[in-house]
C-alpha cells in the first residue's frame, strides 16, 4: 500500500473526509497521481494536492468550499478561486465540474481563470480506489487518463511541470505489465523501452470521447515539431542526453510521445 508524507497525508486525510461528509463525489487527480499509482517514484515530490469534485454550480461550489472550512477540516478559501490553504499547513486546489459548469468544455471560475474540462466526464467513473497504509481509502484517477489531461493542461497553460509529470509516467507505466514483453506495432515487436509509452496509449484509448479527441488532436504534434520539452528542459532528465543517469541508452521524450500517440492510434 503506498504512503505519503505525513504532513500532506494529515492535509488528503482533512479534505477527503471533509468531501465524503458533504456527499461530493471527487477524484484526486493532480501531481500525487503518479507518486501513488508508480513503483518508480518522480524525483521531486508534491507537497499538494488536486480533485475535481462534481457540482451541479457555482452556488453548490461555494457551499463545499464553506463546509470545508469547518471544523474539524479547517480549510481557508485564498484568492485563487479553486483553491484553499489547511490552517497549519498545506495546499489543495478543488476544481469544480458538471456539465453545467462547462458546456462549452470550459470552466470559468474568473476573468483570468479558463480550463479545458476535456475528459473531466470521465474522472468519477474512471477512479480507481486504493489505501494507504493509514488506512485511507482514496478514489485516484488510472494513469491513462492521468496523462491525457496532462496534456490538456499542458495546451492550456504551458508549464513545464505538466510534462515533468508526462515524461515519468511514459517512461514507468506499466513495469511489471508481461504485455511490455510482447507488445507490437504494425507487426513488429516494440522496443521494450517504448514498450511502457505505447501500453499507456492503448489503455487510453478506452477514454477518448470527442472532447478529448478533439483537445489532443495538435497536442502531440506540436510537442514533436517544437522540441518543447527541450526547449523548457528539466534538471533531473537531460532531453539532450540519450543516457541515463547509469551510462545505459533511453528513449527521449519526443520517442515516448510519439509511441503514446500511436498507442491511442491519434
Amino acid at each position: 500500500m503506498p504512503s505519503l508524507d505525513p504532513a500532506l497525508e494529515s492535509v488528503v486525510t482533512a479534505l477527503v473526509r471533509g468531501l465524503r461528509a458533504l456527499d461530493v463525489p471527487f477524484c484526486i487527480v493532480g501531481a500525487l497521481v503518479p507518486e501513488l499509482l508508480l513503483e518508480t517514484k518522480p524525483a521531486s515530490r508534491t507537497n499538494d494536492a488536486d480533485v475535481v469534485i462534481i457540482v451541479p454550480d457555482l452556488a453548490a461550489y461555494a457551499e463545499v468550499k464553506h463546509g470545508l472550512e469547518q471544523k474539524p477540516y479547517d480549510f481557508a478559501q485564498t484568492t485563487v478561486p479553486h483553491r484553499l490553504t489547511r490552517r497549519g499547513g498545506g495546499i489543495v486546489d478543488v476544481i469544480p465540474y458538471s456539465e453545467k459548469l462547462a458546456p462549452d468544455g470550459r470552466l470559468r471560475l474568473g476573468p483570468d481563470i479558463v480550463m479545458n474540462t476535456a475528459g473531466f466526464e470521465r474522472v468519477i467513473g474512471a477512479a480507481i480506489h486504493i489505501r494507504l497504509d493509514s488506512g485511507l481509502e482514496l478514489p485516484v484517477v488510472p494513469l491513462p487518463l492521468f496523462v491525457l489531461l496532462k496534456l490538456v493542461a499542458y495546451s492550456d497553460r504551458k508549464l513545464g511541470k505538466h510534462l515533468d509529470a508526462i515524461e515519468h509516467v511514459l517512461r514507468y507505466y506499466a513495469q511489471d505489465d508481461e504485455r511490455l514483453w510482447g507488445v507490437e506495432y504494425q507487426g513488429a515487436l516494440v522496443e521494450y523501452d517504448y514498450g511502457p509509452a505505447y501500453l499507456l496509449g492503448i489503455d487510453g484509448r478506452e477514454y477518448l470521447g470527442p472532447e478529448l479527441i478533439q483537445a489532443l488532436a495538435a497536442v502531440p504534434d506540436a510537442l514533436l515539431a517544437t522540441g518543447a520539452r527541450a526547449a523548457i528542459g528539466n534538471a533531473a532528465v537531460d532531453v539532450d542526453d540519450d543516457l541515463g543517469g547509469d551510462g545505459t541508452w533511453k528513449p527521449t521524450f519526443e520517442e515516448l510521445l510519439l509511441w503514446c500517440r500511436r498507442g491511442l492510434g491519434l
